[in-house]
């Protein structure tokens, strides 16, 4: 029999599988599974429609490849979420279509079953600020399966458009964070369907393991959600000023040091700062009351035969200044940037990395205020602007920390001894103290500690050629 004549008749199942089934006409309502696998109630549409016809292959595949036992029963036995291990079955039915007949799914299968307005229209009603309509879209991308449905629903998503402003720009960003999580449950999926594949089609442990994957992937593009949400809340509500911009500019001809080697090895500086919406609360900053040898109370008595600092005063300490190098070297997440950045708010903070000739320094944090999260953490790969960077921190109120594991590069990304030893050397001039852990207690204290100590274990832990 010729693959493209393949139709929905039971009896085409193997062996008993095919036999007992009742057939019931019914048109195209959504994605939803109507087949009564246990009860042997095979539920498809009529007519001679691409969708019609695939919506029939996919409700025999159904009947072929999925347990007759109720998806909600399985669900609890493997405990994952019925709605997740529904919409995992729908793309491993998918998966095994494309295998079983390659030439059949380009040419018919790929269009999917659903129609292209009910995707789009489902598209336009994702919101970014909205948890309960971004959880549903990692289990939309899944029962799209490997069809052009799923491309057409991701490209609506991107293509999404908002107003200018300081809102708009924190629904874009959001939107454009779900919709790239859409594309990555896609790729994950297809991945699990792939994975220790000995036979050619995919067995219903795949459906499970992809099910528990969903459910992270709902609990994501929720925590996208609640975030956007409340950025737009303090945004709408507590906004402070801008930073001036222009009490931050570099003139490197104000600023050299010795003929300028600062700036003659490294990349172009630019330096950015966006509106800081997010008021922080306090009891998220770090504490910044002094500890010393002398004083009336004891506060901190374990610290007696560690430093001998146990007694607490009162004054309390200027914010500082802390810059963090988030080239590649460090490994760091956007997501690790944005939690060191929630709990220090009270210093200034700058992020600084660059890509061949050029770099950026965007200031994240400034008085008690954080920019929106889709400034924060996001790199472009290398240092290249290190130099021009720690001269704007030498510029910025003490005490000064930068957070770096002193791998310096100039131009092009290129490692350099020479460099280093400049920065080190700028860094020991002006005081600034270097932390080489990324971790807010670390920055703490630093605050307190003898900066000559930390560059000394910078020089001693770090040299490379």
């Amino acid at each position: 029999m010729s693959e493209k004549n393949l139709t929905t008749y039971p009896q085409m199942l193997e062996g008993e599988k095919g036999d007992g089934w009742t057939v019931v006409n019914e048109g195209i309502e959504a994605v939803i599974q109507q087949t009564d696998l246990a009860g042997r109630v095979l539920v498809v549409p009529a007519g001679d429609g691409v969708l019609e016809r695939n919506r029939r292959v996919k409700e025999l595949a159904g009947a072929r490849w999925t347990p007759p036992q109720s998806l909600a029963v399985l669900a609890r036995k493997s405990t994952v979420d019925p709605n997740c291990l529904r919409c995992a079955e729908d793309f491993r039915l998918t998966f095994n279509q494309a295998s079983a007949a390659k030439s059949l799914f380009i040419d018919q299968l790929s269009k999917g079953v659903v129609d292209p307005e009910l995707v789009e229209g489902f598209a336009s009603q994702v919101e970014p600020d909205n948890p309960k309509a971004t959880r549903m879209v990692p289990l939309v991308m899944a029962s799209l399966g490997k069809t052009e449905g799923a491309t057409r629903f991701r490209n609506a998503l991107e293509l999404k458009e908002y107003p200018e402003g300081v809102v708009g720009d924190i629904k874009r960003h959001a939107l454009a964070a779900v919709a790239k999580l859409a594309g990555e449950v896609g790729q994950k999926a297809n991945a699990i369907m792939q994975a220790h594949l000995r036979k050619s089609f995919a067995g219903f442990p795949k459906s499970v393991e992809l099910a528990k994957y969903l459910m992270k992937a709902q609990a994501e593009a929720e925590a996208i959600a609640q975030s956007c949400q409340n950025e737009i809340r303090n945004a709408k509500g507590k906004r402070l000023p801008e930073v001036d911009a222009r009490r931050l500019k570099i003139n490197p001809e104000a600023h050299k040091i010795e003929a300028g080697e600062m700036f003659k090895h490294w990349g172009t500086l630019e330096i950015k700062v966006p509106p800081m919406v997010m008021p922080v609360k306090a009891k998220n900053k770090i504490a910044r009351h002094r500890v010393t040898e002398e004083g009336i109370l004891p506060f901190q008595l374990y610290r007696l035969y560690i430093d001998g600092k146990i007694f607490l005063d009162p004054r309390r300490q200027k914010g500082g200044s802390v810059l963090v190098d988030i080239s590649g070297s460090m490994g760091l997440k956007p997501e690790q940037v944005y939690e060191f950045v929630l709990k220090c708010p009270g210093a200034t903070i700058a992020q600084y990395s660059g890509n061949g000739g050029r770099g950026e320094l965007v200031v994240v944090a400034h008085k008690g205020a954080i920019a929106a999260r889709h400034h924060i953490g996001h790199t472009m790969g290398g240092n290249v602007v290190d130099g021009p960077s720690l001269e704007w921190l030498s510029k910025q109120p003490r005490p000064r920390i930068w957070v770096s594991d002193t791998q310096v590069t100039g131009v092009g990304d290129s490692s350099s001894h020479k460099l280093r030893e400049l920065a080190l050397a700028f860094c020991g001039k002006h005081q600034i103290k270097i932390v080489r852990r990324f971790d807010a207690k670390d920055v703490a204290l630093a605050l307190n500690a003898n900066h000559r100590k930390l560059l000394a274990k910078a020089r001693e832990d770090g040299a490379y050629a």
